[in-house]
């Protein structure tokens, strides 16, 4: 039997052995989905909202599709989240879109543009004497970008928190309550006041950045020894000693082989069938056999360079700041292997 039918067949299994867990998962993952979708809409029919539309938000998380994302959006404006129910209205007609239901796009966005004039809103505003360096605002326990500052946010009724905070600096915080439709708070972020144990805390830090206070004592050990290195360069030379005892086992068969096509060729090496076929056989051994040889070489060379430029132990720093020893970059590849680069810092 040739090899390239039983190279196809060996192909597909692997292929399908592969494929087949991936299948399993999702195929799990929509049967959860499925029984979420069926709870939340069984909520709804029931009119407890806010249990169904979480069960809604996991199934489309599971699965995603426009419409799960429709039903999501019309449990959030039964349930008064109409800023949610809107921004779900606008991903669900992009869904919609996408998936060819240009029925349904029309039907999200009519529904969106219909709810965007209730929309509550909530504005923060963060004035220039309160941008200190490293400030975080948050609303609701989730940072908002720089370009949401000052800008009218649609934001769902009902309380809310705003915090701010930043390195060195009491945080602050405040509660504001959007009451209904089409209302509108404006939240303004005061300086922060100096927290006097931050600055403390953080002096120490400073002073090592500055490189004065990062001197070692007389006595201090280097953070590595090298020992670490040293064990990488092992590793990487009996990989290499390895990858040349695969390459004389596979010389010494393509040898071998050659010899068993011998009996199908004259003298002219004119070779029938079988005799090629060896033949093809053993110039491949062949070629495995070059390849880790080579491979191999590099690895022990790279493993003793490695193991070699390792830093030994020391007793007492040589200067200011923690050397940093790097290993020398290797590269090495061969036919039908891809390239690899061994390189790396202690």
């Amino acid at each position: 039997m040739k090899r390239s039918a039983l190279f196809l067949p060996a192909c597909a299994l692997a292929l399908t052995a592969l494929v087949a867990p991936t299948r399993s998962a999702h195929a799990q993952e929509a049967s959860r989905a499925q029984a979420l979708f069926d709870e939340a809409r069984r909520l709804m029919t029931d009119g407890r909202y806010a249990e169904a539309c979480p069960k809604l938000a996991a199934s489309q998380k599971l699965d995603p599709g426009a419409g799960t994302l429709m039903n999501l959006a019309t449990c959030y404006e039964k349930n008064g989240q109409l800023a949610s129910a809107w921004a779900t209205f606008k991903e669900a007609a992009a869904a919609s879109r996408a998936s060819g239901h240009p029925d349904w796009e029309a039907a999200a966005r009519g529904r969106a543009e219909k709810l965007e004039p209730e929309l509550a809103r909530l504005v923060i505003v963060v004035p220039k004497e309160a941008q200190v360096t490293g400030l975080v605002v948050e609303r609701d326990g989730a940072a908002i970008d720089v370009a949401e500052w000052a800008a009218p946010i649609p934001t769902d009724g009902g309380e809310h928190t705003v915090r701010a905070s930043a390195p060195g600096r009491k945080p602050w915080s405040s509660q504001v309550t959007l009451a209904g439709p089409r209302a509108q708070v404006t939240v303004t972020v005061p300086a922060l006041d100096v927290d006097p144990s931050g600055v403390a805390a953080a002096a120490p830090s400073s002073a090592k950045a500055g490189g004065d206070a990062s001197v070692p004592a007389a006595n201090e050990q280097p953070s590595s020894s090298g020992n670490t290195q040293r064990v990488v360069g092992v590793v990487l030379a009996g990989a290499g000693v390895l990858a040349v005892g695969a390459g004389a086992f596979f010389g010494l068969k393509a040898n071998a082989t050659y010899e068993d096509a011998k009996p199908y060729c004259n003298a002219r090496n004119q070779c029938s069938d079988p005799g090629l076929e060896i033949a093809s056989d053993a110039s491949t051994q062949a070629t495995v056999a070059d390849v880790s040889f080579i491979a191999g070489g590099v690895l022990v060379a790279a493993g003793a360079v490695v193991f070699l430029t390792a830093p030994r132990k020391t007793t007492a720093p040589t200067s200011s700041r923690p050397s940093t020893t790097r290993l020398p970059s290797v590269s090495f590849g061969g036919p039908g292997f891809a390239g690899m680069t061994v390189g790396g810092a202690f």
